[in-house]
């Protein structure tokens, strides 16, 4: 069973009231109540503890097309590699029957707005008064923005993960349970096969902390390889900070986050790739803060929101590394 901070306060109060009616004598019966209060102290500010890493969103191109129109889905179209196949006719062949014609045929990719996705809370007036200090509703709306961007990152891994089982570009690691770098290689080699090859922008890596470790142990000095010798050209061609200040490993940036599953690691071409991103990111409510009183019960209600969808759309873009 968990309890309220302010049903909290309240037990202590009551116990220490109880206390002072069973263990006074006849002598304390002047006694100040105060006297026989259990002192405590609260610290002065809430500690808000650590939150998960936000990486998926990088391999995203964002939309704001669905803000403020009608309709809640967007179609794109999408051109597979060999759309047209050349064609080649004799003279004869050509005076008979003309030239052979074709069309464009696209694929069609539905992005679809899914529920609201939200968090709720309450705060008192007492509880403010009693704790003025503590900063509630920062430390409220900070948890509730948290939980909301660990959703979002939850949403966006399983559309992308999904996307990479649909391209079929996936490898199983050469040992079991370990992420090898020749495991990047044997995976990216796949995408290349189908045309998503380096192009003048680092491919992500999204790993997970496990797999992390087994990359730096491999990479590491201690193994021949010194990161420092390429971490300086690797970030200035970024043009932005790598997170975890790592170089790129076989022409990806490593983004290291706790939602990335257990035993599956992925290569996932950047939304700047001149082949089109993996996976599209549609806005329809961007994140909102509203509040509203509620004087009956003596509280301020606060609510956060947001609606999105999202879909791979370049599938041979995402490579997928199993069993790691």
């Amino acid at each position: 069973m968990t309890i309220t901070f302010e049903e909290a306060n309240q037990r202590i109060f009551e116990e220490a009231s109880l206390m002072q009616t069973t263990t006074l004598g006849a002598e304390d019966i002047d006694t100040p109540a105060a006297l026989h209060l259990i002192p405590y102290l609260i610290w002065h500010e809430i500690n808000l503890g650590s939150h998960r890493r936000q990486v998926y969103l990088r391999a995203c191109e964002q939309t704001n097309m669905l803000i403020g129109v009608a309709g809640h889905t967007i179609y794109v179209p999408v051109l597979d590699r060999d759309e047209f196949t050349a064609q080649a006719d004799s003279e004869n062949q050509i005076d008979e029957n003309g030239y052979t014609k074709h069309k464009l045929s696209p694929e069609e990719v539905k992005i679809y707005i899914g529920d609201v996705i939200y968090n709720a809370t309450k705060i008192s007036d007492i509880l403010r008064e009693d704790s003025p200090t503590l900063g509630w509703v920062r430390a409220s709306l900070q948890k509730m923005g948290e939980s909301v961007a660990y959703r979002i990152e939850q949403d966006i891994e399983a559309a992308l993960f999904a996307g990479g089982v649909l391209g079929g570009n996936i490898v199983g690691a050469a040992t079991a349970g370990v992420l090898a770098y020749n495991d990047i290689i044997d995976v990216k080699a796949l995408m290349s096969a189908d045309s998503y090859y380096y192009m003048g922008q680092y491919f992500f890596l999204f790993i997970n902390p496990e797999q992390e470790a087994d990359l730096l142990k491999e990479l590491g000095p201690t193994a021949g390889t010194d990161w420092a010798q390429v971490r300086s050209v690797d970030r200035t061609k970024m043009g932005q900070p790598i997170a975890g200040f790592y170089p790129t490993v076989a022409q990806c940036v490593p983004l290291v986050t706790e939602v990335q599953r257990d035993n599956w690691a992925m290569v996932v071409i950047p939304p700047t790739h001149p082949f089109g991103p993996a996976c599209i990111f549609a806005w329809k409510r961007p994140l909102k803060t509203e509040s509203w009183r509620d004087p009956q019960y003596g509280r301020d209600v606060w609510l956060l929101s947001t609606r999105y969808g999202m879909k791979a759309k370049m599938v041979e873009g995402i490579g997928l590394i199993s069993n790691c």
